[in-house]
């Protein structure tokens, strides 16, 4: 399925096979990663959207990077929660590390920001800060996680801006990309004084490498929604050192003064989340959320996610020139290792001498570009052709029979639609790049069918026992009945293997196990001897939703 490009270049012809995903389109490329949107198949005709941000192979030759990128998969895996896109997991394939997530169709809040900014649209305030509520929502979430020993995680996400926020077609407001999130817990931390985070939506705490705890997040939605309300850029920087240069020019504006439209009572509120000292900020992004909503009824305002799905079209349709749209942020790398040797813990203040922003235009203003505080700066996007930065792996029909399999790491079962995904899902992902790749009409019949014969031959090498038990099961008319493995440990185990299948280290759910047939289920506990269970119906019993249930549940640091 590899084959050159137009130009010259390496990059594959796609859609392409990526383990059990099929790769449809490069969307963004990064210093360490090439994100590409995909789609996951399954059983009766299922099949899901989906992100696929691929690490690039150099990275995984680094134990440090690998151990960072597995302990952050685990806690984003974890998290669940209505303002938050989910993580569905980490896996690794042919020497290659993958995070998979939910594809969300939507706008950005930066596509909503650029172009109400060159069109000189305002955005009705009440839905600016229904938005930030909305974030603050989720972040109260993240920020109040807690381990299995109820333990703290103290997880922030660091990068917090308007291109990770994304308000869907319906107008719910979800959070992306917990990729550089920190958590107190992680066994590989960030040194103190590197910094992570995107140039002009940094607390001060962050811009100065000093240590940073949920409070930060806070500072960065004030930001976004002092832009929002606005329409100008709080810190017009490319750099941290620019930012810093700025910061350290003046207080920040009240944002009435920039938008007379907006309530005196919401400025205090801003400035609270923009508070230079820690204590006199916001302390929960709960308590944020909980002012901005306060305000807002106090308004008078109801707000509803269809109305914020109209007011972001109405935008859109707007007269003018849309702005690009933006694309995923992908380098999850440090902004820069610097160090900051003098920094205070409160950066001097003083007074500007002259504003750092203009006053919103009015809506009949003309259509000028406001390059000091265009939303472009910082987040501009790459104007140049996008190219894969590493091959993706050859898939050919001669290679479908003994293709790699996919190892996952990290997890999420909670999702609603991960029951339908099964075991045949990287089958299903090469079937159908074979069937819908460029140029499919000019290849040989010849070379169709045998693609075909292999898929099949695959299929029933790969499945013989569960292909003839459906055979079976056909001629006599009986129902297939499914059940579910559940395996908990702790500490968690380092392989879990069913039927000589091995699903990979960590604790799992294995949904559609065939109740007629017996089941070897085989877990590796770390630094201890394997367990192996021999399964058959009578040890399946009925869980809280009736699903015939097998949980193997032991604590073995338990004293």
């Amino acid at each position: 399925m590899s084959a050159p490009a137009p130009d010259g270049s390496s990059a594959a012809i796609l859609p392409a096979p990526f383990g059990k995903y099929l790769l449809i389109q490069l969307i963004a490329v990064g210093g360490m990663a090439e994100v590409y949107r995909a789609k996951i198949f399954g059983a009766q005709g299922f099949e899901k959207d989906m992100v696929v941000k691929r690490i690039l192979p150099k990275y995984a030759r680094n134990p440090s990077f690998v151990q960072m990128l597995i302990d952050e998969a685990k806690i984003a895996v974890s998290l669940s929660h209505g303002n938050i896109v989910p993580i569905y997991e980490l896996g690794e394939l042919d020497g290659t590390y993958y995070i998979a997530m939910e594809f969300v169709e939507g706008s950005t809040v930066l596509d909503v920001l650029r172009d109400a900014h060159s069109k000189r649209v305002p955005i009705p305030w009440g839905h600016c800060a229904g938005i930030a509520a909305d974030v603050c929502k989720g972040l109260a979430y993240a920020h109040g996680r807690a381990d299995v020993d109820g333990r703290p995680l103290g997880l922030v996400h660091r990068d917090i801006n308007p291109r990770n926020i994304v308000i869907t077609k319906g107008g719910e407001v979800k959070i992306l990309d917990f990729g550089i999130a920190r958590a107190s817990t992680k066994r590989h931390q960030t040194a103190s004084g590197v910094i992570k985070g995107t140039p002009g939506y940094m607390s001060p705490e962050q811009m100065y490498g000093q240590s940073i705890d949920h409070r930060s997040d806070i500072y960065c939605v004030g930001i976004m929604v002092f832009e929002l309300l606005t329409l100008r850029r709080l810190f017009p920087v490319w750099d941290v050192a620019e930012m810093r240069q700025v910061f350290e020019a003046g207080p920040v504006p009240p944002p009435s003064t920039l938008n007379p439209a907006l309530p005196a009572d919401l400025d205090a509120v801003i400035m609270k989340a923009l508070a230079v000292n820690l204590p006199e900020r916001w302390q929960t992004a709960a308590d944020f959320e909980e002012a901005l909503r306060t305000v807002i009824a106090r308004n008078g305002i109801a707000l509803t996610g269809s109305g914020l799905a109209r007011a972001v079209q109405a935008i859109d349709d707007a007269p003018g020139q849309a702005a690009p749209r933006t694309q995923p942020r992908v380098d999850e790398a440090p902004v820069a290792p610097q160090r900051s040797l003098t920094a205070p813990t409160e950066p001097a203040m003083s007074k500007p001498s002259s504003p750092r922003t203009q006053p919103m235009p009015q809506t009949a203003a003309p259509a000028v570009a406001d390059a000091d505080h265009s939303f472009v700066i910082s987040l501009a996007e790459k104007t140049e052709p996008m190219r894969q930065l590493a091959p993706l792996p050859a898939t050919s029909a001669k290679e479908m029979a003994t293709h790699p399999r996919t190892l996952v790491l990290a997890k999420n079962d909670r999702l609603s639609w991960v029951n339908h995904v099964g075991d045949d899902a990287e089958l299903l992902a090469i079937a159908r790049a074979m069937g819908s790749a460029p140029g499919q009409g000019q290849r040989s019949a010849a070379l169709v069918a045998a693609g075909a014969v292999v898929v099949v031959a695959a299929v029933w090498f790969g499945f013989r026992d569960e292909l003839s038990a459906m055979v079976g099961r056909a001629f006599s008319g009986k129902a297939q009945e499914l059940g579910v493995i559940v395996v908990k440990l702790r500490p968690t185990p380092e392989d879990v293997d069913l039927d000589g299948k091995s699903r990979g280290a960590g604790n799992k759910k294995i949904t559609n196990v065939d109740l007629d047939e017996g089941h070897r289920l085989i877990i590796k506990p770390r630094n201890m001897d394997r367990i192996v269970q021999e399964l058959t119906r009578a040890d399946f019993k009925a869980g809280d939703d009736g699903t015939l249930t097998f949980v193997f549940e032991k604590d073995f640091t338990a004293k």
